[in-house]
């Protein structure tokens, strides 16, 4: 498989509420695959829906997971 057939995988079972999300707010590429050439406009003419590529890509992977894993603990702290 490749990364137009994993994404294109990925938009069409989705439940109508996060396809209307990713309709209306696109798709943003992050990590190192995000810098391949041409990667977001073949993916934007697949899925007819906006792809951007994130600004420094290979640091918003760690970024998002720092955020996710903060806010987590949070949530474990606050029930504790």
């Amino acid at each position: 498989g490749s990364i137009m057939d994993a994404v294109c995988g990925l938009v069409s079972p989705m439940p109508p509420g996060s396809a209307r999300d990713v309709a209306e707010r696109g798709i943003q590429l992050a990590g190192g695959g995000a810098q391949l050439r041409g990667l977001a406009a073949r993916l934007s003419d697949a899925t007819g829906v906006g792809v951007v590529v994130a600004h420094d890509p290979l640091r918003a992977v760690v970024r998002g997971a720092a955020r996710l894993l903060e806010e987590h603990f949070a949530t474990l702290a606050e029930a504790a």
